[in-house]
């Protein structure tokens, strides 16, 4: 909201969390839990935060219960659940 007012205009940011084993590379990490991460975010709409429910499930607990849904991530065979993390200020 910040950058909007101060700029005119806010980048629409997607972003998708998930933990599970990753392997550590010379120049990062790879493995199937880095592309399920990056699948997730790309499914997130402009200014969203989907996480894998796995992902936040012994997170504190917060006001309000998320809706999850299950989804499909190309190349994962299993699907997934996961919920949109409210994040704005009100």
């Amino acid at each position: 909201a910040d950058h909007r007012r101060d700029h005119g205009f806010a980048p629409s940011v997607r972003i998708g969390v998930h933990v599970s084993e990753a392997t550590r590379t010379g120049s990062g990490f790879a493995g199937r839990a880095i592309h399920e991460g990056l699948r997730i975010g790309a499914l997130a709409k402009p200014g969203e935060i989907l996480a894998s429910v796995e992902t936040i499930r012994d997170a504190p607990p917060r006001a309000g219960v998320p809706p999850t849904r299950i989804v499909r991530l190309e190349g994962v065979d299993e699907p997934i659940e996961v919920t949109s993390i409210p994040w704005r200020s009100t």
